[in-house]
């Protein structure tokens, strides 16, 4: 397959030409798989005053990204993304020409908190044990709430990410650069690591995090997002106005996927069974 170079958005010229964005940077940019989180286009109107950080805490391909975007639709709740993301966190200090972390969060809920301050931070296990300014974010008013969503079907989960990570499609709108092909292993590496961040959610939002935490499962927000989004509005914000939440990505999963969980289903090894249990925290 042909490497694909996706075309320059104009927000991202107009940043380099501004001399706001330098190689390498820049082209990390271009080849990052969700680079519209960057664009001004996701800026909310721009708000002074304390933000009231909340933590949806997740695993990758979780579904954090449909719920983060059912949130974020209804303007209320911020635009929670990866900010705790090395990676990302770059790339914020470059759009900002911040000097270090502080001077990106401030720039960030300034431009991505909702009307009341509410500003969401998304973040996997790895991003939030690796994350070193956890201080900076206290010193701001720490964390109100905490969001945990896990998905029930691991296998579903495992197989998503294995053919993510050999595409390099992990949103919907993003174009395919590389081939799917079935790998068990991969599959039960993944599953691994997935059960071994959610147990690591359990522990630390059942004895360590400070503030109220919610527990919600993918499988129930995609079977009636409304309902399911009202009650975590209402967790987020107990005087939350009435809002409309409408999903606003794209569903991934394909014949493919299901295929490849029935061969593993087929093929599974007795030791590798807890796969096919469902997770319930």
């Amino acid at each position: 397959m042909k490497a694909f170079i996706p075309r320059e958005p104009d927000w991202l010229r107009a940043l380099r030409m501004r001399g706001g964005l330098r190689w390498p940077a820049w082209a990390r940019l271009r080849m990052h798989p969700y680079p519209e989180q960057f664009s001004p286009a996701m800026d909310l109107p721009p708000r002074d005053g304390p933000a009231r950080f909340w933590l949806m805490a997740t695993t990758p391909r979780s579904g954090s990204h449909f719920l983060g975007h059912l949130l974020q639709g209804a303007g209320h709740f911020g635009c929670p993304l990866e900010y705790m993301n090395p990676m990302n966190l770059d790339l914020w200090r470059h759009r900002f020409g911040a000097r270090d972390d502080g001077e990106v969060f401030d720039a960030l809920t300034r431009l991505r908190s909702g009307p009341t301050g509410l500003f969401g931070i998304k973040a996997h296990w790895n991003q939030w044990a690796g994350f070193s300014s956890h201080d900076l974010i206290a010193r701001r008013g720490g964390f109100e709430r905490a969001i945990w969503i896990y998905r029930r079907d691991l296998l579903a989960q495992a197989i998503s990410r294995t053919a993510a990570v050999q595409t390099g499609q992990w949103i919907g709108s993003a174009r395919a650069r590389g081939a799917k092909a079935f790998d068990y292993g991969a599959i039960v590496r993944n599953a691994r690591m997935m059960r071994k961040q959610n147990e690591h959610w359990a522990a630390f939002l059942g004895t360590d995090f400070a503030a109220p935490s919610k527990t919600v499962v993918f499988e129930d927000v995609a079977a009636d997002p409304e309902a399911a989004c009202r009650e975590i509005g209402a967790f987020l914000d107990p005087v939350v106005p009435e809002l409309r939440f409408e999903p606003r990505t794209t569903k991934q999963s394909d014949g493919t996927s299901r295929e490849w969980a029935d061969r593993f289903r087929h093929e599974v090894r007795p030791e590798h069974d807890w796969i096919l249990t469902p997770q319930s925290f």
